[in-house]
């Protein structure tokens, strides 16, 4: 007879003379885990990544605020072609903090587009410093020519050094700036008596044929 059968005869007394390890009583649900604390690299390394975030976002508002005021500075003055390639353009998208990546990439972009806007009107102001010297000594700068493009000017105007009289001019040295319009032509819609250009969309109706019979 095994114990397992003794006990079962002998019933409380049997369990006894059954040797198992003692049962512990039941202490309640086990106490929940607590997550893991980072380590002092962990943290440091958080610390870092936090500092450099402030950085860089402190560098890409005072790029923003020198760029703004370059073109502000600019448009007033009249300067053309700031609007669609200078003005900085609002952020598309759902709001997010963005990675040190993107904050890198941007204040890349931001360094590039002030250097451009800073060369740019560099060359503006060597090109009205060339306007000045065209027009004290022509015969200097033959066949020059400078548009408001290149001088940050509102208008179309082109400037150009020709000779007066044409090949009579040449042969004297006799040299001039011609200020003439760049601006496209706009196309006029010729307007005739009796509502003529409003059948015929602006251009003139043929003759009829005169018909004989002397009538």
């Amino acid at each position: 007879m095994n114990d397992v059968e003794e006990v079962r005869m002998r019933g409380i007394e049997g369990l006894e003379l059954v040797d198992e390890e003692p049962v512990a009583p039941y202490a309640g649900p086990a106490p929940a885990r607590l997550p893991h604390a980072p380590s002092l690299p962990d943290r440091a390394l958080d610390e870092d990544e936090r500092s450099a975030r402030r950085t860089l976002r402190r560098q890409v508002a005072r790029l923003e605020q020198q760029l703004s005021i370059a073109i502000a500075d600019d448009l007033q003055a009249g300067a053309r072609g700031r609007l669609q390639t200078d003005v900085l353009s609002a952020p598309t998208g759902v709001a997010r903090l963005q990675s040190l990546g993107e904050l890198e990439r941007r204040r890349d972009e931001l360094v590039a587009r002030l250097t451009e806007v800073e060369a740019r009107r560099t060359e503006e102001l060597h090109n009205r410093v060339l306007l000045r010297e065209m027009y004290r000594d022509p015969a200097k700068y033959k066949h020059a020519r400078l548009e408001t493009t290149d001088l940050a000017e509102r208008g179309c105007r082109v400037y150009e050094v020709v000779p007066r009289f044409g090949l009579v001019g040449i042969l004297g040295g006799w040299w001039r700036v011609k200020v003439s319009s760049g601006c496209p032509l706009a196309r006029a819609v010729p307007s005739f008596a009796g509502g003529e250009a409003r059948h015929t969309a602006g251009r003139p109706r043929a003759a009829r044929p005169v018909s004989g019979g002397g009538r």
